[in-house]
């Protein structure tokens, strides 16, 4: 046999070999979680529409992923360079790494009195990265997920978007965000969109109160503009009281991305702004707490990474998310917009102006330098539908 053939056999077999242990590592998970647990197949569990393309991907095991990479960063002063010359197959070449991964434990979220908690097949915390509430009846479990940030460990919590069926009354959400010491939820969806419920009102109207539980929450205030809602929460329990402020994304289109990324930087600068005293982390979610939410944190992960390094790791973030919580940044097409919004948030004075202040704000800007950002913006416009890149590309 000549020589290549046999390299080429080899490597073949080596790839085999692989798979099959990535196989029985996963088959061995399983079977420990139904050896003393209920079936997901015993509850009625959704199939998460932004899930559809990864799963579709034909990939050995799109959802679980706990290998370690490494990764050379970009530096911001060539990130727009860099992104100029991506093309679609880099892009996808990249995302495909996730999908080939071994498997985590994930054992708790299957267990029979747990597994009514979950919403969609395949969106269940890791074991080891699961958020416990303590002092609940039955089981301490949620699912939610801790999301390690930028040189700090569990700076988020990624969590399905509270539902009654998941839920009951909610008690477990607020018991949850009282443990953690939550100050700030900022929630990257609507709560029906298209007719489909995404998330269910789990907060009491304004000007009213509701017990959650041992926990009274009185909504001080809802404040309505066009990108986002603005709330704030006051919660009381026994003789403690504290702030809680809710911002709510909603022009997050279904099933897409938005048009454009500056909304989304401008609500994370928002959700950035309110102080937070007891050093809690943030709550973020969605529907499925993955796609919109794994996009949400890692762009302010990125975005402190770039302000600080000066050069960032985007494939590396995402790989370290999905470590913690399965199918973070869950689609190709979220991957490719997270790049946009971080060149985005990376290479433009992406700070808030007040109306008063904006002749000061002018004042430095010569006709040079507004000429360079209009340059530089060109770059942000990524986000066309295919009849668009098509056309664009006819009419070069």
């Amino acid at each position: 046999m000549p020589a290549a053939s046999q390299t080429k056999q080899n490597a073949s077999a080596n790839e085999r070999t692989r798979f099959n242990e990535r196989q029985t590592t996963y088959t061995q998970l399983q079977l420990s979680a139904q050896a003393e647990t209920a079936s997901e197949n015993e509850i009625y569990l959704k199939i998460d529409n932004e899930s559809i393309e990864a799963l579709n991907n034909g990939s050995d095991d799109p959802t679980y992923c706990n290998e370690h990479g490494t990764w050379s960063k970009i530096p911001i002063a060539q990130l727009v360079k860099y992104m100029d010359g991506k093309s679609h197959e880099a892009f996808s070449a990249e995302f495909e790494i996730f999908s080939h991964c071994s498997a985590k434990s994930y054992v708790e979220s299957q267990k029979r009195e747990n597994i009514s908690k979950n919403r969609y097949k395949g969106i269940y915390p890791y074991d080891d990265s699961r958020v416990k509430v303590t002092g609940s009846v039955g089981s301490d479990y949620i699912n939610a997920s801790f999301i390690d940030g930028y040189k700090r460990p569990k700076q988020y919590i990624a969590t399905l978007g509270p539902m009654s069926q998941q839920l009951g009354d909610f008690s477990l959400f607020w018991k949850m965000l009282w443990q953690q010491k939550v100050e700030k939820i900022a929630m990257v969806t609507n709560l029906i969109e298209r007719g489909s419920h995404k998330c269910e009102q789990y907060w009491p109207n304004p000007g009213t109160t509701q017990m959650f539980g041992d926990i009274k929450v009185e909504s001080r205030s809802e404040d309505e503009y066009a990108e986002f809602t603005r709330r704030t929460f006051t919660l009381t329990m026994g003789t403690e009281e504290r702030t809680l402020c809710h911002l709510q994304f909603t022009c997050w289109p279904d099933k897409a991305i938005p048009d454009d990324v500056t909304e989304l930087i401008e609500f994370r600068q928002r959700v950035q702004s309110k102080p937070s005293t007891l050093n809690g982390p943030t709550v973020v979610h969605c529907s499925a707490g993955v796609g919109r939410t794994g996009i949400y944190i890692a762009l302010d992960i990125l975005t402190e990474e770039g302000e600080v390094e000066r050069a960032i790791d985007i494939l590396g973030c995402v790989h370290t998310i999905r470590r913690n919580r399965p199918n973070m940044v869950q689609t190709l097409e979220q991957y490719k917009f997270l790049h946009t919004a971080v060149v985005y948030s990376l290479t433009f004075d992406c700070s808030q102006v007040k109306g008063d202040n904006f002749n000061q704000y002018m004042k430095p800007h010569s006709i040079q330098e507004l000429n360079s950002q209009f340059k530089r913006l060109q770059h942000t416009v990524k986000t066309r539908c295919k009849k668009e890149i098509e056309a664009v590309d006819r009419n070069e």
